[in-house]
């Protein structure tokens, strides 16, 4: 319709003669003659190239317009074609329908092994304390000790705490009420025996004693005395105890050392620790926690240690024996004392007492394949610990 009313346009307009008009008609007359036409065109060119500029003007105006109307036309459809999508969400759409459920998650992959790659589930961490690292301030036995434990376990990372960087690790990973426990202990053996339980707690790996001697390589540990796990692997053990006194002690029975042990961060045994020693702390009056036999071994060393791991056992802790808990007197009682070998209840090993314990009480000594870390005994009792002094 638009190409129509253009054309008429432009037919109508004066500078384009319709062909009822007299110039056409001159025209028509004078070109019936060659000769006269053939005249007329050479003595007026001006007008045959005008004639020839309007049918080009006409022809050009009628190609826009038709061009125009075919992009109008394109545009419409491609406009409709990339706003329905849009109008059926937001237009169209009963409020009543509702989106369909997404599809189900996948099923959960199979659990990995407790140690994917034979990488044990307790860290290659080694943890050491002294008064300071610095090796020319350190006595050439002790630096003897320590470096037993680097050079057989050069897969582990070993840190030697200060007293100044325990005090500094409680205070930034435990605030509130174990670090005000902590500040009260008078005596620095007694700060490293809750320190001990917390850097497990957190971080996890082994803590030993700086007098105490690595006789094989950490890894092989649970090897060596259970048979379970090698080359790293260490079977899914998260926790590692070892006996002090077994039925050997008649007046105490059980006691686990602490001068060397091993766990998974957060594992709950270490937890019971921290909580058992933390409430004996805020119990005990200044004259106690002053005192070396009650103060340490009973507020902070071996005792609230055993009690927390074997209450741990007795409730089925670590997966028990199958039968719910386990009573590690008991068990020491029935088999007349564990002097080598061990016992392995789910995650937890408790090892005999050659193990961390050799020549002590009934154990075999430093030599026996069972052997795993020699305890100096530097500390001094009576005048109080060698590390005060």
């Amino acid at each position: 319709m638009l190409g129509v009313l253009a054309s008429k346009a432009l037919a109508s307009s004066p500078s384009s003669p319709s062909p009822s008009s007299s110039s056409s008609s001159s025209y028509s007359s004078y070109s019936s003659s060659p000769t006269t036409g053939a005249r007329l065109l050479f003595l007026f060119p001006a007008a045959a190239a005008r004639r020839s500029r309007r049918s080009a003007v006409v022809a050009l105006a009628a190609a826009l317009v038709i061009a125009t109307l075919l992009a109008l036309i394109w545009s419409r459809d491609h406009h409709h074609h990339h706003q329905q999508p849009q109008q059926l969400l937001t237009h169209d759409r009963d409020p009543n329908d509702r989106d369909p459920a997404p599809p189900p998650p996948p099923a959960p992959s199979p659990a990995p092994s407790p140690n994917p790659g034979g990488t044990p589930a307790i860290p290659r961490l080694i943890h050491q304390t002294w008064k300071t690292a610095n090796r020319t301030l350190i006595e050439p036995v002790r630096l003897a000790w320590l470096d037993s434990w680097t050079s057989l376990n050069p897969s582990h990372t070993h840190i030697l705490w200060t007293d100044a960087s325990a005090d500094a690790f409680v205070l930034a990973r435990f605030p509130g009420r174990v670090h005000e426990a902590y500040a009260r202990l008078p005596q620095r053996v007694q700060k490293t025996d809750l320190f001990r339980y917390l850097v497990l707690l957190a971080d996890g790996g082994v803590y030993a004693d700086a007098d105490t001697v690595c006789l094989r390589p950490v890894d092989g540990w649970v090897a060596a005395v259970l048979g379970e796990g090698n080359d790293g692997n260490d079977g899914g053990v998260r926790f590692v105890a070892g006996l002090e006194w077994d039925t050997d002690r008649k007046t105490e029975g059980v006691q686990l050392c602490q001068w060397v042990m091993a766990a998974a961060p957060g594992y709950p045994a270490v937890r019971e620790a921290v909580e058992r020693v933390v409430e004996r702390i805020e119990a005990a009056s200044d004259a106690q926690l002053g005192s070396v036999d009650e103060g340490v071994v009973g507020v902070t060393g071996p005792v609230p240690w055993t009690a927390a791991v074997t209450a741990y056992l007795e409730r089925g802790g670590g997966g028990g024996d199958g039968n719910g808990g386990w009573d590690l007197q008991a068990e020491c009682a029935r088999r007349g004392g564990l002097r080598t070998g061990g016992v392995r209840l789910g995650d937890v090993a408790v090892l005999g007492i050659t193990s961390f314990s050799p020549y002590h009480a009934h154990a075999g000594g430093v030599d026996h394949p069972h052997a795993l870390v020699e305890h100096k005994f530097a500390g001094v009792w009576g005048g109080g610990w060698k590390g005060n002094e």
